[in-house]
């Protein structure tokens, strides 16, 4: 059986599956030239290859992030090792999915069982590189599709940034931790949307093999593998980012702001402040609006949806301050579309960082507000949203707190039409949200 290993010089090296018998360890010669007995990986490694679990190829790269479908196709050598059938790929329906490879038919059969999903209608992602947190989804799913039990071995200690770990994830690697198949790093880290070196597929690979192999002893606990089982564990008090040092405007010259006729205001009059930011903001914009389709912002002239917008924009870190134009249909409508339309922006930008931006309150001489807009509901969006962050691993920028006075309505200096719809800010406004900006960057990210 021929397998694709390694993508080199724009060519697929194909090389042979072998299924020789476990050498004894004298007698073993690693495949690899550039794995060196000394790397932290290289018993996990040639320990899979005795066990035709991981082929002989050219070069292992065990410091190059894994592709999806290098996981894949080591859960099906895995599987097939433990008495499973082989399957046969259908390249009618996904376009990257070579024919006859252990490659192609492990992405394959990683589809059809739903232990990896496919990327798009017609692409599987073969070639697009794997997550840390998405590694511990597919080994959980494996797990249930297998429907093997594995001992708890490990505490439930939360990582230490385990608050990054994505919403759909957080249960799958919190599995995984207790079952002894992940552990963090010297600072007891996690890394959740880091990709998964080659070195760590293999390692997460080989820990699977031997929790399966061990079982559950009389007396143990088998891990839960279902669907949110230790979510109760993530439950922590919502917080916002703390005050710091000031960074300088430099920062911002990797981030675009996102939303309405406030940040209208912002990109205004910031004047040479955050002068390398980019801005994807339109008027009445609102996350409903923009699932709708009927609003979309302009970016260097064009109209653009707001994932191809971040694309374009080339941002690292997405500002996200939205809500004022759709809090009068109801929080729970306002905050779930505003929750599926960040997920649609990382779908489409694994690598960037959120902040979600406290929706500013109104001034108390506002002819706008109504019982469906106030500062109330306002206030109860925000707490909505400061949560979600929390669960979902974004950040949580207070920028309310600095524009608010005593009472906590907007202050009317600060403001542009105080005494009209008593929402939009002057330059003053804008100098005192910019400050608060600059001073409340998450430490980890300066």
């Amino acid at each position: 059986m021929n397998v694709i290993i390694k993508k080199l010089s724009g060519a697929l090296c194909a090389v042979s599956l072998l299924c020789s018998p476990v050498l004894a360890d004298e007698d073993y010669v690693n495949p690899y030239p550039d794995l060196a007995e000394e790397h932290w990986c290289y018993e996990y490694v040639t320990g899979l290859n005795r066990d035709g679990i991981i082929p002989e190829q050219d070069a292992f790269e065990a410091d190059e992030a894994a592709w999806r479908g290098t996981a894949a196709m080591y859960l099906y050598n895995l599987n097939l090792s433990r008495g499973g059938e082989s399957v046969e790929t259908d390249t009618d329906v996904f376009f990257d999915l070579l024919p006859d490879t252990a490659f192609g038919e492990g992405a394959t059969w990683a589809y059809e069982n739903s232990i990896v999903e496919k990327m798009s209608p017609n692409e599987w992602g073969a070639f697009s590189h794997i997550t840390r947190e998405e590694l511990c989804a597919a080994v959980i799913n494996y797990l249930n599709y297998a429907n093997a039990s594995v001992a708890a071995v490990s505490d439930e200690t939360l990582f230490a940034d385990a608050v990054q770990i994505g919403a759909n994830y957080k249960s799958a690697v919190m599995a995984c931790k207790i079952a002894g198949i992940v552990s963090g790093g010297d600072d007891v880290s996690f890394r959740p949307k880091d990709y998964a070196t080659n070195a760590e597929c293999a390692a997460v690979i080989y820990n699977l093999k031997k929790a399966l192999e061990r079982g559950v002893l009389e007396g143990e606990t088998s891990v839960l593998t279902g669907e949110g089982d230790y979510l109760y564990l993530y439950k922590t008090e919502p917080h916002a980012v703390e005050a710091s040092e000031a960074v300088d405007d430099s920062w911002f010259n990797d981030a675009v702001f996102i939303g309405d006729s406030v940040t209208e205001g912002l990109k205004l009059y910031r004047g040479d402040a955050l002068a390398g930011a980019k801005f994807l903001s339109a008027t009445s914009m609102s996350a409903t609006t923009i699932l709708s389709g009927k609003i979309k912002p302009t970016y260097q002239g064009e109209k653009v949806t707001i994932e191809e917008g971040v694309k374009l924009s080339g941002a690292k870190y997405v500002y996200i301050m939205m809500g004022m134009n759709n809090i009068p249909y109801g929080t729970e409508r306002a905050t779930g579309d505003m929750v599926t339309v960040i997920n649609s922006i990382i779908a489409s930008n694994p690598d960037v960082k959120i902040f979600i931006e406290s929706v500013t309150p109104m001034t108390s001489t506002s002819s706008r507000k109504d019982s469906g807009l106030n500062n109330q509901t306002i206030a109860a969006y925000n707490e909505r949203m400061m949560e979600l962050a929390a669960e979902n691993g974004w950040y949580y920028i207070n920028v309310a707190e600095a524009v608010s006075d005593e009472n906590g309505y907007l202050i009317s200096s600060y403001c542009s039409d105080a005494n009209n719809m008593g929402l939009h800010f002057n330059s003053k406004g804008v100098a005192a949200w910019v400050n608060y900006l600059k001073t409340h960057v998450p430490a980890e990210l300066k």
